[in-house]
């Protein structure tokens, strides 16, 4: 499932609000408030007042820049824009017929389309009833990795077609000056407010619902340019995006018809040539095939409901084949019917506790309180995340001595003293005593240390492997509870949002019962997969990123390993460290913090330059500062660290003369050397010197010789 940080929305009157926007160069709009014919009022977002339920409103789909304000001024028009780059902060789908009730059947097919491209995003979609005929869905653009370009609404176009198959659309709205009506203002012509709908509300209310609500402004209007908040790229969405810029480029016109969605094509041939004889054998096989490709019964029987209106096939009898069909051959990768936006209502077995905003505001403040502080609180569930091989166990070891001793993980961080559970389902028993052994030996440590160990015990997220991990939790109620790796426990489709939420609840109840801290270890994608922020480095669903409170995402860099906080949910993020796991002259292993990247990173460079600077002053000879960052440049050391280093070392190690150009014009060149021969002559012996001053001589440390 995508991630998002998303704040409160905006209300309905503040539709046109710029904050957090991205691609800020482009702020400019095209307005009609009252009729639609009433535009050519170009403002900058947020400028804009809509009266409240005002009557036919509308903002243009596209943003652009401060060029756009200048040819509506010079012409009065905002006609011919061909040439002026645009953004649409969504992609936006018109589903309409005359008929709302397969208006709505539509636009629930269009967002099982798009969970079918990347399982989990629909439920980031801004869904609107139109007030009239249908129903806009917008999927937020930073998902596809969409960017401004003066034929964006081409690309658009091609996306929303290529998601909505069958799903018939207005592809009339991606013209470059579309207006759109802003939410909760009323359309004249039925009366009715266009409205935003909640997820769930869309999911469960039936046409009659939804019309009655739209007779008044109803709920939290979602921006139509803007949101507030950030969502991460999806893989497979943006290859999408891409691939049909791409086509556009070229001019390769495709009408959507090699990209239509799924088993669409078939269906409607199929149900085209039923005939009283064929009825039963037709819908059997596209209901097979639809629960194959794991449609829940319910959306099954919803999809096919009109066609089965339309050919006179009664709708109990398609239930029964449903039910039948899908009871005898169970898939693996089916909804559940709970699960699905057509969820039937069901009985509720207890009735859940309630506080009113005055009865929570009035609760004491609760501090957070850290296992690790500031990385990992109590009752949390976290990732430490990073290719195979970097060190991932060997962290995840230390953190448990830590736990058990009420020591520093990675001899840094403070630990609360605690007991621990470490579950080991990748490494053997006797790979594992070597590890640990190592660690304790290098700290000083005995043996008898708090921490319980599961090996290889089949701990999982199946019904055996859940009753064994409640089990040991039972038994040993520990502080952390350490399980390597996540894949071996969840024994799930990792790209599927819809299982990895489930194992994440489950997880979480867990975190519930004990008040204990999970930490999974948990492998990135291959290099070359994705590239990205580190949050989106993990293998499979985005729904990993979303669920945990903190994840530690590690990289290799030579002999050490940087490692980002990429996500904490109860405080910021510590600054980018790096760690070092190393044998010592002993045949141990020590697993330590080295400090924060940057500032070890600037220590390096620094190194680098004044090593690359010394070697190259070393005969005594006046050297251009030309010459030095040419021999930088070779040696691949930054020529801004030896400049910066030069300046620091002037008058201290290092004379500088400033002469003239050999060439005769332009200003003075400049030329250093070192500042005495006897500094020079320890260099070369390799002796400590130190130069007290600029000018005074240099005194020797020559060990008595």
């Amino acid at each position: 499932m995508a991630q998002v940080a998303q704040k409160s929305c905006q209300g309905p009157n503040e539709v046109l609000s710029d904050r957090q926007i991205s691609f800020p160069s482009l702020l400019f709009v095209d307005t009609a408030l009252g009729c639609v014919t009433l535009r050519n009022n170009v403002s900058r977002t947020g400028t804009t007042a809509i009266p409240p339920g005002g009557s036919d409103c509308y903002v243009s789909m596209f943003r652009f820049p401060e060029s756009y304000l200048k040819h509506w001024q010079s012409t009065g028009s905002v006609a011919g824009i061909e040439g002026i780059p645009c953004f649409a902060d969504f992609v936006w789908f018109d589903v309409d017929n005359p008929s709302l009730e397969q208006a709505l059947v539509d636009a629930r097919q269009l967002l099982i389309n798009l969970d079918k491209h990347e399982p989990g995003i629909s439920v980031h979609a801004a869904i609107y009833f139109s007030g009239a005929k249908g129903f806009h869905i917008g999927v937020p653009s930073q998902l596809f990795g969409l960017e401004p370009a003066v034929d964006l609404n081409v690309t658009i176009r091609r996306i929303a077609m290529a998601i909505a198959g069958v799903v018939k659309i207005d592809t009339a709205i991606y013209d470059k000056n579309r207006l759109w009506r802003i939410p909760n203002t009323v359309n004249s012509k039925s009366g009715l407010y266009k409205i935003p709908l909640t997820y769930n509300e869309f999911a469960s209310w039936s046409i009659e619902q939804i019309r009655e609500k739209a007779r008044q402004p109803h709920g939290e209007a979602r921006p139509l340019l803007t949101y507030e908040g950030q969502y991460q790229p999806i893989p497979a969405l943006v290859e999408l995006a891409a691939r049909l810029a791409i086509d556009a480029a070229v001019g390769k016109e495709t009408g959507g018809s090699e990209l239509k969605y799924g088993s669409g094509d078939w269906v409607t041939q199929t149900i085209a040539n039923i005939v009283p004889g064929n009825r039963n054998s037709s819908f059997a096989r596209i209901i097979g095939k639809y629960h194959r490709s794991g449609f829940s019964p319910a959306d099954i029987v919803t999809l096919l409901r009109p066609h089965a209106i339309a050919c006179d096939f009664p709708l109990g009898e398609l239930e029964a084949e449903v039910r039948g069909i899908c009871g005898r051959y169970a898939q693996s990768n089916s909804f559940q019917v709970t699960d699905t936006i057509y969820a039937e209502k069901h009985e509720i077995k207890y009735q859940p506790a309630l506080l009113t905003l005055s009865e929570l505001m009035s609760r004491e403040e609760c501090e957070v309180k850290w296992l690790v502080e500031p990385i990992f609180p109590f009752e949390s569930v976290a990732i430490i995340g990073g290719p195979p091989g970097i060190g991932k166990s060997f962290m995840l070891l230390d953190l448990a001595i830590a736990c058990a001793t009420g020591g520093k993980w990675l001899n840094h961080f403070p630990v609360v003293k605690g007991t621990v559970l470490y579950v080991d389902e990748e490494s053997s028993a006797s790979l594992l005593k070597r590890r640990f052994g190592w660690l304790l030996r290098d700290k000083g440590l005995p043996d008898s240390q708090d921490i319980s160990i599961s090996v290889g015990a089949q701990i999982s997220r199946s019904k055996d492997g859940m009753a064994s991990l409640r089990y040991l939790l039972d038994k040993v109620r520990p502080s952390l509870l350490v399980i390597d790796s996540l894949i071996r426990f969840h024994r799930a489709d990792e790209n599927s949002a819809t299982e990895m939420a489930r194992v994440f609840g489950d997880v979480k109840e867990i975190v519930r019962e004990t008040g204990c801290l999970v930490v999974f270890a948990d492998h990135h994608r291959k290099p070359g997969q994705w590239e990205g922020s580190p949050d989106v480095s993990l293998r499979g669903s985005t729904e990993k990123v979303a669920f945990v409170d903190c994840l530690l995402s590690l990289k290799r860099d030579g002999r050490d390993i940087v490692v980002d906080h990429s996500k904490s949910r109860f405080d910021e993020p510590v600054e980018r460290f790096v760690v070092r796991i190393e044998k010592t002259p002993e045949g141990n292993v020590r697993v330590r913090r080295l400090g924060d990247h940057a500032q070890l990173k600037s220590e390096q460079l620094a190194s680098s330059a004044k090593e690359l600077v010394e070697q190259a002053l070393a005969k005594g000879d006046w050297v251009s500062l030309q010459e030095l960052l040419a021999v930088a440049a070779r040696k691949d050391v930054k020529r801004r660290a030896v400049a910066e280093y030069l300046k620091s070392q002037t008058g201290v190690t290092v004379e500088r003369e400033d002469r003239p150009n050999e060439s005769g014009r332009g200003g003075k060149q400049a030329f250093y050397r070192l500042l005495n021969s006897f500094h020079v002559s320890n260099l070369y012996i390799g002796k400590k010197f130190e130069i007290k001053s600029a000018g005074e001589a240099a005194t020797a440390d020559l060990g008595g010789q």
